[in-house]
């Protein structure tokens, strides 16, 4: 007792309330030992987190708690072990070759190959949706026709109409014995509770969230470790993936987002198994279930193949997953190595351009050796953090040749990249630093020329709907301007 009243005198004696801040900032400076020695930050990043650290007392340590990305190590391992177990109880099926192709662009393709860790799949009916709210409608449509399996993993689903939709088709299925499983991340779908969802458990569905087992409330304010893949797979037959959520916004009806346009692509055959692969290895991860059960991947077998000129056929395709439970960073490599490979034309569509330094350097190259390179993202409704990110790398890319417009109205979420009309890749992937480095995405892979070349005419279509900003006008902005997108660019390794 006569040690806490001494402490105490000595502290009304000597501690004030002006040596608190002091106090408070030499703890965070204890933080920079931490940067110095993380294994997962670039070098520029780590001078970067230090400096924020130390010029910005307390908050600077506070970011680089929320946003750093060194302790997700330990969940990433646990991720990767609990990915290493469902595949030893899986069998893998044989790589599909893809068929003719320019030897460079063949290169990427084996390459994707040695990165996604399964086989390519052949085979494949494929169509894809520029119109959310058509995605969506059809969405319903092959969940209300489910006859044994629905498996559901998105980043956002809201607790909205379009999210009562989707749950109720969902509940209606689980209702009449089709297994349901959702699975959507903590991050994304703020604001969505077990009382919304339980008309789907009530119905014997299973709804579950994505998030790293957190221990403490720092862990639980990270911002790190998201799931942003999109992937709805039915019966084991028909899949989709592609940047679509489950929102209100997504059927155009948030006046601050609309109008609002994005790509789903749906695939009927062994693509299908694939992906719920994919869903299988978040599920068992986070539930502890090993879905085993061969129709959930080989469904497509016992149904019939679907009809219509809408569908492209004989679609060989790679699924790609990658996440920071990866260190090969498989979508920023894919990326570069296909960027690089292009000889004629590059479309870039992606929801927030905030390109790594290895992407900004492809993209550069290829401009200079005389590729047409086109970028097109934004809008009013995206984040005016990223926007303005994006804008201060403009001039490099710009002096270099390549071409980016920005969308005129609403929001531009659609995330594809095609090369030469042969090389197509389509899903859940921005092209940012977030996506390549932080969150888990997946995407599909084609050397398929009729679906690479629809793919690449729409993003041209796109165009139509944006502007293209003048490389001549660019550096006469106003100087406040461009000092907001240089203090936004500081954000780059988070955004």
């Amino acid at each position: 007792m006569d040690s806490v009243e001494s402490l105490a005198h000595w502290m009304a004696d000597h501690v004030t309330w002006a040596s608190i801040p002091l106090g408070l900032w030499f703890l965070s400076l204890g933080l920079i030992p931490v940067v110095l020695l993380s294994r997962s930050s670039q070098p520029s990043g780590k001078v970067a987190w230090a400096l924020s650290i130390a010029g910005v007392p307390v908050l600077g340590g506070l970011l680089y708690l929320v946003f750093s990305a060194g302790r997700e190590r330990k969940y990433a391992a646990a991720k990767r072990r609990a990915d290493s177990k469902l595949r030893d109880l899986l069998t893998d099926p044989d790589e599909e070759d893809p068929g003719d192709a320019p030897e460079s662009l063949r290169q990427v393709w084996e390459l994707s190959g040695v990165l996604a860790g399964q086989p390519a799949a052949g085979g494949n009916a494929v169509r894809s949706y520029a119109d959310a709210a058509a995605a969506i409608d059809r969405l319903v449509e092959a969940i209300e026709a489910a006859e044994r399996s629905v498996s559901m993993e998105f980043y956002t689903f809201r607790s909205d109409d379009t999210g009562a939709r989707v749950r109720d088709a969902l509940a209606r299925a689980a209702a009449r014995g089709v297994e349901v499983r959702l699975l959507y991340d903590r991050f994304g779908s703020l604001g969505l509770t077990k009382r919304f969802l339980r008309p789907l458990t009530d119905a014997g569905g299973q709804a579950e969230t994505f998030a790293p087992r957190a221990n403490g409330l720092v862990d639980r304010l990270r911002l790190n470790m998201r799931n942003h893949r999109k992937i709805v797979v039915v019966d084991g037959a028909i899949g989709f993936t592609g940047g679509v959520n489950v929102g209100d916004e997504y059927m155009s009806r948030d006046p601050g987002t609309a109008p609002w346009r994005d790509t789903l692509v749906e695939v009927f055959g062994p693509a299908a198994g694939r992906l719920q692969r994919v869903f299988a290895q978040d599920w068992f991860y986070i539930v502890g279930e090993a879905l085993t059960e061969p129709q959930l991947y080989h469904g497509f077998e016992d149904v019939p193949a679907p009809e219509g000129d809408e569908w492209l056929r004989d679609v060989v395709l790679r699924v790609l997953a990658d996440g920071p439970d990866r260190r090969d960073r498989a979508h920023e490599s894919v990326y570069s190595a296909a960027i690089h490979a292009a000889r004629e034309t590059i479309e870039l569509s992606t929801g927030y351009f905030v390109p790594t330094e290895p992407v900004d350097r492809a993209l550069q190259c290829a401009a200079r050796r005389g590729v047409r390179v086109r970028v097109m993202h934004g809008g009013p409704g995206s984040p005016w953090a990223t926007r303005w990110a994006a804008r201060w790398q403009y001039a490099d890319l710009m002096d270099s040749g390549v071409e980016i417009y920005e969308r005129l109205a609403g929001t531009y979420h659609a995330k594809v990249l095609t090369v030469d009309d042969r090389f197509g890749l389509v899903g859940s992937t921005n092209c940012d630093t977030r996506s390549f480095r932080l969150n888990f995405e997946v995407s599909l892979i084609t050397l398929d020329a009729p679906f690479a070349r629809s793919l690449a005419e729409q993003s041209a279509r796109d165009l139509a709907t944006a502007t293209r900003i003048d490389p001549d006008g660019w550096g006469k902005r106003p100087l406040p301007r461009r000092l907001g997108e240089a203090a936004a660019s500081l954000f780059n390794p988070v955004l």
